[in-house]
């Protein structure tokens, strides 16, 4: 892990110390593909599912700008704990994905605030309640 990557997570889990952390309202999912700098899609009990990760905005996939979220999202989540090639991700809430970081026991990238903390996205007004279904 190198210095930045390290400052990074202290700084998300800073970030978090105010969130909701994973519990009985968590699935473990597996990522299927990046959509756009705050769309994901996994794959979660067997079935695609959509995520708009919550809190945060990020430029329209068509601007450069864009591009570049995406970019950086796809580079959260490639640090991410492997299963037969495929990320691991944990879904709270229905909108909120933690990345479990590969090699890092119990160490979890929250991908809107890393987002937000490493300047590809704004965070919005979204309280970041909305239960799974």
């Amino acid at each position: 892990m190198t210095k930045g990557t390290a400052i990074s997570i202290l700084a998300s889990a800073l970030i978090l110390s105010s969130c909701t952390q994973p519990d009985g309202n968590s699935r473990h999912c597996l990522v299927k593909s990046v959509d756009a700098g705050d769309q994901v899609t996994l794959i979660c009990d067997g079935q695609p599912l959509e995520v708009e990760l919550c809190g945060i905005d990020t430029p329209s996939p068509e601007s450069e700008e864009g591009e570049r979220s995406l970019q950086h999202l796809q580079e959260l989540i490639s640090q991410g704990e492997q299963t037969e090639g495929i990320t691991q991700a944990i879904l709270f809430n229905g909108n909120e994905i933690f990345i479990p970081i590969e090699g890092e026991e119990e160490l979890e990238i929250h991908l809107g605030s890393q987002m937000v903390f490493d300047g590809y996205a704004q965070a919005n007004d979204d309280q970041c309640l909305n239960p799974v279904d």
